[in-house]
C-alpha cells in the first residue's frame, strides 16, 4: 500500500480526491490492468511501452483506491510521485516525458524503454500489490 506521507504529500497537493465506492473501481482498474498486460507482450514497441506505461497508471490508481482516494486532475504527476517513492532509483519523468513524445508522434521509445517501464510496474506491484 502506498504509505501514509505519500497519500499525506498528494492530497495536500490536491493531486488526488478522496472516494465513497472503491470497490466497483477497483474492478475497473484490474479490468483495465489486464487488457494493458496482454498488450505489453505483443505488437510494436511503442505499444509496448505504452501498454507499460499505462498498466503503471493503473497500479498506482488501485493502490490509492485501497486507501479511499483516485487521481485529481493530473494524475501522471501524482504516479510520478508514487512511483519516486517505491523505485528511487528509477527516472519515471523521463519515461513520462518518453511518454508524452510517443503519444504525440515524435518519439519512439527503444526496446530498453520496454524493459525499464516492465521493472517499474513489476517493482510497484510487488510494493503495492493487489
Amino acid at each position: 500500500m502506498v504509505v501514509a506521507s505519500v497519500i499525506h504529500e498528494l492530497v495536500q497537493r490536491a493531486l488526488v480526491v478522496e472516494i465513497i465506492e472503491t470497490e466497483s473501481e477497483l474492478v475497473k482498474q484490474r479490468q483495465s490492468l489486464s487488457r494493458l498486460l496482454a498488450r505489453s507482450d505483443c505488437g510494436n514497441l511503442a505499444s509496448r511501452f505504452l501498454a507499460e506505461y499505462d498498466a503503471v497508471m493503473r497500479v498506482s490508481e488501485m493502490s490509492l483506491l485501497r486507501n479511499g482516494y483516485v487521481f485529481g486532475s493530473t494524475p501522471h504527476l501524482a504516479m510520478n510521485i508514487i512511483a519516486k517513492y517505491v523505485c528511487p532509483s528509477e527516472d519515471i519523468r523521463v519515461m513520462s516525458k518518453l511518454r508524452h513524445s510517443v503519444k504525440k508522434g515524435y518519439g519512439s521509445p527503444t526496446e530498453q524503454d520496454v524493459v525499464t517501464m516492465r521493472r517499474i510496474r513489476c517493482l510497484m506491484f510487488k510494493a503495492l500489490g493487489d
